[in-house]
């Protein structure tokens, strides 16, 4: 089968998406969906900062908020557990990636080569060694959490209408902006508990 690989323009222009979602103020309780194709390859992009997704930010501190961080993203690497997708065509998915956006590090996922290491992190000299008073700022700070997908499909795919799953995983969710963008589709619009299904001409 074969897989086309996603356009530089295309990518260009998720990078941008999520850049501006990162530049907007500390907010809590909304979401965003971004799902990208060109060709056969269908890549969805879920963010979110990481209160709403375990229930605190920066590094977990209890072993409660270790053991609800290592659920959460168990169930994340379900590919239906923040939404699934009505597809003109077949889909395949190839993995799912969750990563911290802020810190840069893999929280977990699956791929070809079977890693699931959640503990390898790249140890930085300034990660290292810092005091309390920078243990208590790493607590404090914003970070968004990044769920990538990505699919393989029989022909160009035609997104149909999307279901978020989301809100049930997520009580403190309030709503997700879905952004579709593929060779013929270009559209946006937002989901929210009270309507979960969201449909693209």
């Amino acid at each position: 089968m074969d897989c086309a690989v996603p356009h530089l323009s295309l990518l260009s222009s998720l990078v941008l998406t999520l850049a501006a979602t990162s530049a907007e103020p500390h907010e809590h309780g909304v979401g965003e969906l971004s799902i990208t194709s060109d060709g056969v390859t269908l890549v969805t992009t879920f963010t979110t900062d990481q209160h709403t997704l375990f229930g605190f930010e920066g590094e977990a501190a209890t072993e409660a908020q270790k053991q609800h961080q290592a659920d959460m993203t168990v169930r994340m690497q379900s590919s239906t557990a923040l939404f699934s997708l009505q597809i003109s065509v077949s889909c395949q998915s190839s993995g799912i990636e969750i990563n911290d956006e802020s810190a840069d590090n893999q929280l977990g996922g699956h791929h070809d080569d079977d890693h699931h290491d959640h503990d390898d992190h790249h140890d930085h000299d300034d990660h290292a060694h810092h005091d309390d008073h920078e243990e208590y700022s790493h607590h404090d700070e914003h970070r968004d959490v990044v769920v990538t997908q990505t699919l393989t499909c029989d022909a160009a795919p035609r997104i149909e209408s999307v279901n978020l799953s989301a809100f049930d995983l997520l009580p403190e969710l309030e709503n997700v902006n879905v952004i579709v963008l593929t060779n013929d589709q270009q559209a946006e619009q937002t989901a929210r508990p009270s309507q979960t299904v969201v449909r693209f001409p």
